[in-house]
């Protein structure tokens, strides 16, 4: 569901063509491609209160996704910015509560 308001965002607020959208949205999700070396970092205990960066990155996401709804973006590669940065962190946290979960 978050994504389809993220391209009905980009579709109505910054009317791009499909094209660009899938190439906004392909680097936003890159993020999600270091998890595996996410994943390494934090089983190797180089971080080790995991709940204290579970509860860090948990508020970063969910204010980054509140600031990506306000639209207050005027140029596009500020939000895929913030795309990407979302995403990271959702990405961290997955990793995280997998490496506690195991």
């Amino acid at each position: 569901m978050r994504m389809l308001a993220i391209k009905d965002i980009f579709k109505r607020h910054y009317k791009i063509s499909p094209s660009e959208m899938q190439l906004v949205i392909s680097f936003s999700m890159m993020a999600w491609a270091m998890r595996f070396p996410m994943g390494v970092v934090i089983d190797a205990k180089i971080l080790s209160k995991r709940k204290y960066y579970l509860i860090l990155f948990g508020l970063l996401a969910t204010a980054l996704q509140l600031i990506i709804s306000m639209n207050y973006f005027r140029d596009l590669n500020h939000l895929s910015i913030m795309l990407f940065s979302y995403n990271f962190a959702a990405a961290f946290l997955d990793a995280s509560i997998t490496s506690l979960v195991v």
